[in-house]
């Protein structure tokens, strides 16, 4: 139950951050402990589609993936896992729709 809390509020605080500041500095995350990588890309994917919900964004997704990657100081396969996630949840996000 404890590690069940701490993802919980890791969650919550990535969602803060991330809401808060679009340029916050991820690179503490770069060992993807947890998969807390990963579910910043996604985090930031849903609230990218919140303001970009349009087809189109689709097309455009994998490379505005590894611009926010690159936006939150990430590098090397950090930047590759972080691209990844946000394309395919924006792919999900956006068909669902």
């Amino acid at each position: 139950m404890a590690t069940s809390t701490f993802a919980d509020s890791a969650h919550e605080n990535l969602v803060d951050e991330i809401s808060k500041d679009p340029n916050c500095d991820l690179s503490n995350l770069t060992d993807n402990l947890f998969g807390m990588l990963d579910e910043a890309a996604q985090i930031d994917a849903q609230i990218f589609v919140k303001t970009h919900n349009a087809p189109e964004w689709k097309d455009k997704a994998v490379n505005v993936g590894l611009a926010h990657a690159i936006k939150h100081h990430l590098i090397g396969n950090a930047a590759r896992i972080y691209q990844l996630y946000f394309w395919t949840t924006v792919h999900a996000l956006i068909e669902d729709q």
